[in-house]
């Protein structure tokens, strides 16, 4: 049995950031001999009708200013959204630097951490990026 965490390379992309609105970017991710990217925003204390747009967006270059977005969006318009999760996925990344963004309207929200995926290598077991503590797995035996 294969496991899934070498399937996937994953990378802590953003720390938590307090209640607020406005913009939380990720880290820009080099996705370099992956095929897909996928973000996970996990989400802290939000307010209900607090607007929540994620987007994916790409550059052929590591620059915040040449960033766009590659046609995918999560939107939440919260109601007892605390403590939940958004998870949006390109599944054909087309550039080589990949990001999240997440623009929060309306009321506060809490990110607790934003989580990036990288899929569709060849190069398998992949290993863990350095921005993760540790990972391991196992057959469960019941």
């Amino acid at each position: 049995m294969e496991s899934f965490l070498k399937d996937f390379k994953t990378i802590a992309a953003a720390a938590a950031t307090a209640a607020g609105t406005g913009q939380v970017n990720s880290s820009i991710i080099d996705a370099t001999g992956y095929d897909r990217v996928a973000f996970i925003v996990h989400l802290g204390v939000v307010t209900d009708a607090s607007l929540i747009n994620v987007a994916i967006q790409d550059s052929a270059d590591n620059a915040n200013t040449n960033m766009t977005n590659v046609g995918v969006t999560a939107n939440l318009n919260a109601a007892t959204s605390s403590n939940t999760a958004i998870l949006v996925e390109a599944l054909s990344a087309q550039k080589r630097y990949v990001r999240c963004i997440v623009n929060r309207a309306t009321q506060n929200a809490a990110i607790s951490a934003i989580t990036c995926l990288l899929g569709g290598t060849k190069g398998k077991p992949v290993t863990a990026d350095t921005s993760i503590s540790a990972s391991n797995s196992a057959v469960a035996t019941g």
